[in-house]
């Protein structure tokens, strides 16, 4: 019979081998601890049960979650190995939970990696467990204990020691701390940057900021990720969330998270704590357990509803708005305030596009108007589709305000007819209105509906004059539409990291772009020589365009505004030239230079240079390349002499009367031959002064600011590679 049980024993113990997991492995007597920009926070030990001299297990951060008829408790078992050689096996081991009057929980193991089981000399593991429990067990009611397995024993189990939960534990993380969460993926760094609420009749609207940073040394994803909203009564309210399985935390990455939800007016407005909790899925289904908990500090007192839905109706049906985005942003010697506005149809019947207009409040005293810009060419709001509007308005730069109120209107009437009726208020602060950012690389996208496009910066060039540099970024703009569309009204501004402002030129193709086609579009500003261009960015907008009063019978067009504003980070730019001439990129354009000869003619004065080239272009990019030459010079350091051509570039259109592509001033597509020439009637006298001088190809995107992409050293009359 002992035999039999001695077997089950373990089978039971393989079973444990099998089911453990384990978070990550720290060096004996260290605790996990939280970013380093607030005040760390340790989650306290509830005791310690020796396993020998040199081992103990220690129980930290119980939490408990709310089910329907039960709730869930986690807690975090720690494994201590203080001995200088050797391991400990924790399937030699296990923790039984059980209620004070003599109830049982079955625990269990969270995690997916099954294939370590030993705890190294000098290290700690961390173990995390979860168990369901009756709804009105409280946590001081739970006690831990941690046994053996002892196959001496009739039940095999020597019961090692006992952990209670004191009635005065706190399980939450406090205000302004930070913490380190450790999971089965690995030890997120968390801390709560920002509370602010907004309420209406029925609800409070929370609008919380958690910091999340990968503490490991490896990325990780599938964190099957939740967070909730504890009421002081204990109530919980699911918050919304953009983290999800798919997300990847990269090492030292961190995230900011908007967590948005709303809590009924009746929960109370006070005492509120974030949860945050994992689901996992194991044999018995999924399961969804708490990590961490965070108490809340007071929410400021600004009020906001930034991501939240609102609804509102007309005559014509029921619509919700979201609030998407709120940003103050730089305009000539103002700045404006533009605003993006989802308008969704969640019924089954299409909707006409609401006649609505938009005011804004700052501070709940200065009263601003606003203009509605509607870019979505649409005339109804499909089922289950949405469509967006923006509001803009004009304030002085230097005006300061902490309170920023949109009020959604209905506008009946046209002129001075016109009356509009509130339906709705978005609240929203200052110190929120960020400018969305584009890292190098990435892709911005232009979602209004008839005009979508990918953007993506291409290139950054600083090009020189005696008084000025000009900055040129050279954008990539990628027709999404099903329709050959315009390159896009675009506003570009240059902003540097003081915060300076130098509006920018648009050079871009006046031809239309086929679907899934790519125009390049160029943002020019000249900037003073002293201005520190590092941390350089594109502000970039959509264009608001109003109607000018007609001129000689014709009506124009000015730009008034933008809205969609966003900052792009530039790429690092090229600023050493090339050491030959071969394959030189002036995109669209390529050029390759070949066998440069000089020679002089001694009857007219001439000094000659001559060379081949090859001239390459994309024609899947549309551009306009008007203003763009390629300059070749020579410079004599030892003579002075210098030897200066600027050359235009062949758009496959320019031909000759009789229909030979020139060549004197142009530099023409294929391959060709081209002599350059200079009168100097003093040259000849110089010769036996004459030994290298230097080629030098400059790229000219507008008249007098030119960038070097090219040199090399050439020995005088002789042919070069």
């Amino acid at each position: 019979m002992m035999n039999a049980y001695r077997k089950k024993a373990v089978a039971l113990a393989t079973v444990m081998a099998l089911a453990v997991s384990f978070g990550q492995v720290h060096a004996a007597g260290s605790t996990p601890t939280a970013a380093a920009q607030t005040t760390p926070y340790t989650a306290p030990s509830l005791g310690k049960v020796n396993i020998s001299n040199t081992a103990n297990f220690e129980v930290f951060n119980v939490q408990e979650l709310e089910q329907t008829t039960n709730k869930i408790v986690s807690f975090t078992l720690r494994l201590t190995n203080k001995s200088t050689q050797g391991s400990v096996n924790f399937n030699d081991y296990w923790v039984r939970l059980k209620s004070k009057g003599g109830t049982n929980f079955t625990v269990s193991l969270v995690s997916e990696n099954k294939d370590q089981q030993n705890v190294a000399a000098g290290t700690h593991q961390d173990y995390r467990f979860y168990a369901i429990v009756n709804k009105t067990t409280k946590l001081s009611d739970l006690q831990f204990n941690l046994i053996a397995w002892d196959f001496s024993q009739s039940n095999f189990e020597r019961l090692l020691g006992t952990i209670n939960i004191p009635a005065t534990y706190t399980k939450s993380v406090p205000v302004n701390r930070s913490y380190t969460v450790v999971s089965d993926k690995g030890s997120f760094n968390t801390s709560v940057k920002r509370v602010a609420t907004g309420k209406n009749d029925k609800n409070f609207l929370p609008n919380i900021t958690i910091v999340m940073e990968n503490a490991g040394a490896q990325a990780i994803t599938g964190m099957n990720l939740q967070f909730q909203l504890r009421s002081k009564s204990g109530l919980f309210y699911p918050l919304k969330s953009t983290v999800t399985e798919t997300t990847v935390f990269n090492p030292l990455e961190k995230k900011e998270l908007t967590l948005t939800g709303a809590v009924p007016v009746e929960a109370g407005g006070e005492g509120w704590q974030l949860v945050l909790t994992q689901t996992v899925t194991n044999d018995k289904g999924a399961v969804t357990f708490p990590l961490a908990s965070y108490d809340l500090p007071a929410t400021t007192a600004e009020d906001v509803s930034i991501g939240s839905e609102q609804t509102f109706s007309t005559e014509n049906g029921t619509y919700t708005a979201v609030l998407t985005n709120l940003t103050r942003v730089p305009w000539e010697d103002q700045d404006l305030l533009v605003s993006n506005v989802s308008i969704k149809n969640k019924g089954t019947t299409p909707l006409p596009v609401p006649n609505l207009a938009g005011s804004y409040k700052l501070d709940e005293v200065v009263d601003s108007d606003a203009e509605l810009v509607q870019f979505d060419k649409v005339l109804t709001i499909a089922p289950g589709s949405e469509m967006n509007v923006q509001f803009v308005s004009k304030v002085p730069y230097t005006y300061s305000f902490q309170k920023i109120a949109l009020a959604l209107e209905e506008k009946a009437g046209e002129g001075t007819e016109a009356t509009t009726t509130e339906l709705l208020r978005f609240q929203h602060s200052s110190e929120l209105m960020s400018i969305p950012s584009v890292a190098v690389g990435k892709q911005h996208t232009v979602e209004a509906i008839g005009k979508r496009a990918a953007v993506t910066v291409r290139t950054t060039d600083t090009f020189g004059s005696s008084s000025a540099k000009l900055v040129n970024a050279v954008v990539d703009v990628t027709n999404l539409e099903k329709r050959y569309t315009p390159t896009g009204t675009f506003v570009g501004q240059f902003q540097t990291a003081d915060g300076a402002v130098y509006p920018a030129t648009i050079v871009k193709p006046d031809t239309k772009i086929a679907p899934n086609g790519k125009a390049l579009v160029s943002f020019q500003a000249s900037i003073p020589n002293q201005v520190d261009l590092k941390g350089l960015k594109l502000l970039l907008g959509e264009a608001v365009e109003t109607t000018t009063q007609p001129t000689n019978g014709e009506a124009g067009t000015v730009t008034s505004a933008y809205v969609n504003p966003v900052l792009l980070d530039l790429p690092k730019e090229i600023t050493e030239p090339k050491k030959d001439t071969k394959e030189i990129n002036v995109y669209p354009y390529k050029i390759s230079f070949e066998k440069f000869g000089t020679q002089i003619n001694f009857v007219e004065n001439k000094v000659q240079l001559e060379f081949d080239y090859t001239l390459e272009r994309d024609f899947t990019v549309e551009a306009n390349t008007t203003d763009r030459k390629v300059i070749v010079e020579i410079q004599d350091p030892k003579t002075k002499f210098s030897l200066t051509y600027e050359l235009k570039l062949d758009d496959g259109k320019v031909k000759s009367d009789n229909g030979e592509a020139p060549t004197t001033d142009m530099l023409m597509l294929g391959t060709h031959s081209m002599e350059l020439t200079k009168v100097d009637e003093n040259f000849m006298y110089q010769l036996d002064n004459l030994q290298n001088y230097t080629l030098n190809i400059y790229d000219q995107v507008k008249p007098g600011y030119k960038k070097l992409i090219a040199t090399k050293s050439i020995r005088w009359f002789t042919i070069s590679d």
